[in-house]
């Protein structure tokens, strides 16, 4: 099995952190999503890892071992970047074939490598073609296949399907899955869109303040976040400051009334008198007051909007909060609404 670490990456611009002590992982045969805000380092760390850029301090280790003194060329890493970088007076097979060329790989195998990874990305009748009569998405698959060509040890994509309109970012979305998974190679994935990292990624590893402030399964971060800024980041609104009332059972005084969250599990609870905040999950809400021993939340519904399969409602809770809620119904805008949640609605999150 293949893995690379990072370890305790640091970088500085100017005198200003950027990178403070990142580290994670990934194997062979995961996709893991780089997530953070724009400007947050992402494209730094992908930079680092490839050798273009240097840490100032840290590890970048490829089986065990560190590689930070190895040049790009010998790494074998892949590396696509979001406005693709093609040679504009090279046609499709000789931009996929250029970075083989330039490793004076022989001829045969040069042709054969361009063969293969154009049939990978479904492009192969596109050989011939000129790169600047190719749509969004057909230069998106040239920059893909030219990654692939030279069969890397580890391919890294740098947001690559940002500049595509969204219907063609959700059908490349799909066929990139398929194909990281189909060739097993690792692969990080950098972007700043919750929907893509949720589509794409195994793991999920969140970037903020020039750190990893969690790193897992997707499923894993998005059912138990972290603290308030990875909620906030993963879209979630649902969101009450509250201080900790009792500990046994677990009850959060709040500004909408006393509720009774469950802990992240593994996590120590605060004492007594901390203050936290409760996140009220969107997700398997009943509207109504049919049982007695669930807590209660008022609001008034603020918009309504019909998506297809489900309405979303936006309510307004006590404390202002927009708490958004997909529903099978949809409700009058200012009508009043109780929520009924059942422990597992809600989660409290330590700062």
């Amino acid at each position: 099995m293949s893995r690379l670490e990072v370890i305790d990456l640091h970088k500085d611009y100017e005198n200003n952190p950027l990178l403070n002590g990142v580290s994670f992982f990934v194997d062979s045969g995961e996709t893991l999503c780089l997530l953070g805000s724009s400007g947050s380092g992402k494209s730094t760390i992908l930079r680092i890892i490839a050798g273009i850029e240097t840490p100032d301090s840290g590890q970048v280790l490829w089986q065990g071992r560190d590689i930070n003194a190895v040049p790009v060329y010998r790494r074998n890493f892949g590396l696509m970047f979001q406005d693709y970088a093609l040679f504009p007076h090279l046609n499709v097979a000789e931009n996929v074939a250029f970075g083989l060329r330039m490793q004076r790989f022989p001829q045969e195998k040069v042709t054969q490598s361009v063969q293969q990874a154009l049939e990978q990305v479904n492009m192969t009748a596109f050989a011939e073609r000129r790169v600047t009569d190719l749509s969004g998405g057909e230069q998106q698959r040239i920059a893909l296949a030219r990654a692939l060509a030279a069969s890397p040890q580890l391919l890294m994509l740098d947001e690559p399907l940002a500049a595509l309109d969204r219907s063609l970012r959700v059908e490349l979305q799909e066929e990139l899955r398929a194909l990281l998974h189909e060739t097993g190679i690792p692969a990080i994935y950098v972007t700043h869109d919750q929907e893509e990292a949720i589509t794409l990624g195994d793991r999920l590893a969140l970037l903020h303040d020039g750190r990893i402030v969690q790193c897992g399964l997707t499923e894993a971060v998005f059912h138990y976040p972290a603290n308030r800024w990875v909620a906030e980041f993963l879209g979630m609104t649902g969101l009450l400051t509250g201080m900790i009332s009792a500990r046994d059972p677990l009850t959060v005084q709040t500004e909408c009334g006393e509720l009774h969250p469950q802990s992240i599990p593994g996590a120590a609870v605060p004492v007594t008198g901390s203050t936290v905040t409760v996140l009220v999950k969107p997700v398997g809400l009943n509207i109504g007051l049919d049982d007695a021993t669930a807590d209660v939340l008022n609001g008034i519904v603020e918009d309504v909007r019909f998506l297809g399969d489900h309405y979303r409602v936006n309510i307004r809770l006590c404390s202002g909060t927009i708490f958004s809620v997909p529903t099978a119904t949809a409700f009058p805008v200012g009508d009043q609404i109780n929520l009924q949640l059942s422990p597992g609605d809600l989660l409290l999150l330590l700062e």
